[in-house]
């Protein structure tokens, strides 16, 4: 097989109130690498383009290196691969951008390896990439990326199963369980990013002192999300999120006139996009352009925003 290109669409974690809980991919931004088998056993990060163009090339150190060279060794494959990777996610922006050079790297590599793994075999990879970036193997992020839609992820005794081997059923893969939801309603999703960044250890660290309340509360509104109805009912769970809106709020300029202004302009829910800083907003057809100026007007700032919906269908050869 020559060259292979993947596309991985950006993520967003907790998707609202359900910490750790929940993860949805969006239509863009999204990474693309490309990918070729390499004359030698080496792993080489060939470029890397695009609006982050200062990532690594060491292959121990680029996410993209670190999950290419794991799923080749759960292959037994000692060949080596060069990859190509073009970011038009920002990294530490609350939209998955380490995560989703990962999940296409995986999925490269896959494909060059005639699709050996399903993707959801290919999850405990792209977690080490997630080490690689920020420390954490949580796959609220690498999910959705991965398989598309809105992710449910719940943590699963070892040895427990999970059954079926449809990626809409649930499945375990490292002590993780995966529920891809199908939603029967559409809608917007308007991204707006501040010019500014947020680290995933600095957005963690805010937590401590909330985690237990955290935890209880996702619980609730997670069970209220996986029964919501209509567009109304899934959007006012995920406007319902004062503990992470408190805890993060003060870390992202302005955050709470932002959310405001997004109400006010049409949008049906307004919350922190994964650790931040960006925000994402929930809307109905007809409003995004409304809902998106409005949102960038009350940042102050500059930023970068987006007009997006779901991405249901994960990481692609394109």
């Amino acid at each position: 097989m020559s060259k292979i290109k993947v596309f991985a669409p950006a993520s967003v974690g907790n998707t609202g109130p359900c910490f750790d809980r929940m993860g949805l991919a969006v239509a863009k931004p999204g990474d693309i690498v490309t990918m070729e088998w390499n004359d030698s056993p080496e792993i080489e990060i060939m470029e890397v383009s695009g609006i982050q163009a200062d990532i690594p090339l060491d292959s121990t150190k680029n996410t993209a290196g670190v999950v290419a060279r794991e799923v080749l060794k759960l292959a037994g494959k000692s060949r080596g691969v060069k990859i190509w990777l073009e970011k038009q996610i920002p990294l530490s922006s609350g939209l998955g951008g380490s995560a989703a050079g990962s999940v296409a790297a995986a999925v490269a590599v896959n494909h060059l390896l005639d699709n050996k793994f399903e993707k959801i075999e290919l999850l405990p990879a792209c977690r080490l990439g997630e080490v690689a970036a920020c420390g954490a193997n949580h796959p609220d992020n690498v999910a959705p990326s991965l398989l598309g839609g809105l992710v449910n992820i719940k943590t699963v005794n070892r040895g427990q199963r999970a059954g079926g081997s449809s990626f809409d059923k649930k499945q375990n893969s490292q002590n993780y369980e995966y529920n891809k939801i199908g939603l029967p309603f559409n809608f917007s999703i308007v991204l707006v990013k501040p010019d500014c960044e947020l680290s995933t250890t600095e957005a963690r660290s805010v937590l401590t002192d909330y985690l237990e309340e955290l935890h209880k509360d996702a619980k609730v509104k997670e069970k209220r999300m996986l029964a919501a109805k209509s567009f109304e009912e899934f959007a006012a769970v995920v406007n319902d999120n004062p503990i992470l809106e408190k805890a993060r709020g003060s870390l992202i300029p302005n955050f709470f006139k932002v959310k405001e202004a997004g109400l006010v302009a049409g949008a049906a829910a307004v919350t922190i996009s994964g650790g931040g800083p960006a925000v994402i907003a929930f809307v109905n057809k007809g409003k995004e352009e409304d809902v998106e100026r409005a949102m960038a007007e009350a940042f102050d700032m500059s930023s970068q925003s987006w007009i997006t919906e779901l991405d249901k269908e994960g990481a692609r050869v394109i």
